[in-house]
């Protein structure tokens, strides 16, 4: 509710695809905030990843009635030890889905409406460098390499690292 004590007339969830665990705080007060709207809209490029599982708090967010989180796995998603995985009945589910909520656009569906791409190389002034941080930098560069040549295992991992000392 807002400050007033009133519902808002729309809510709109960007990246909805984030809210997919209701163990989490976000996925349950997004959902809650989502169902006191009178209007809702939900955007994301993936609405699930991993498995049915994950589109369950959006379609609460959007639709009444729906079975609880249970029933709805049971129907829609394998059990895995004690996980629920990936889709059964996927044409039931893909059916739900766009005959409810879903509207899906394919890049080349929209691209003709997408500006261009921009792109713009910035030079940086190497004084103003701090030179043990582009040192360790370069270094990190030469190991990846390494790493693409398959000699490490864990390169993602090092690729964010570099990606963020880059932004120190």
């Amino acid at each position: 509710l807002r400050a007033d004590g009133k519902p808002y007339q729309v809510v709109i969830l960007d990246e909805s695809h984030f809210v997919k665990n209701w163990s989490s705080m976000r996925c349950r007060m997004c959902i809650k905030l989502a169902q006191t709207a009178r209007r809702r809209v939900l955007v994301s490029g993936t609405p699930f990843l991993n498995s049915a599982a994950e589109v369950h708090p959006q379609l609460c967010a959007l639709l009444r009635g729906l079975p609880n989180f249970q029933q709805f796995c049971e129907r829609y998603c394998e059990r895995k030890e004690r996980k629920w995985v990936g889709a059964k009945r996927q044409v039931e589910l893909h059916g739900l889905l766009t005959g409810t909520v879903m509207v899906r656009r394919l890049k080349a569906e929209v691209q003709h409406e997408l500006p261009p791409k921009r792109r713009h190389r910035i030079t940086l002034n190497p004084a103003k460098l701090d030179a043990d941080k582009m040192a360790a930098i370069k270094q990190a560069v030469l190991e990846q390499a390494s790493y693409i040549d398959g000699e490490s295992e864990d390169l993602s991992t090092s690729i964010l690292d570099t990606c963020k000392a880059t932004a120190e």
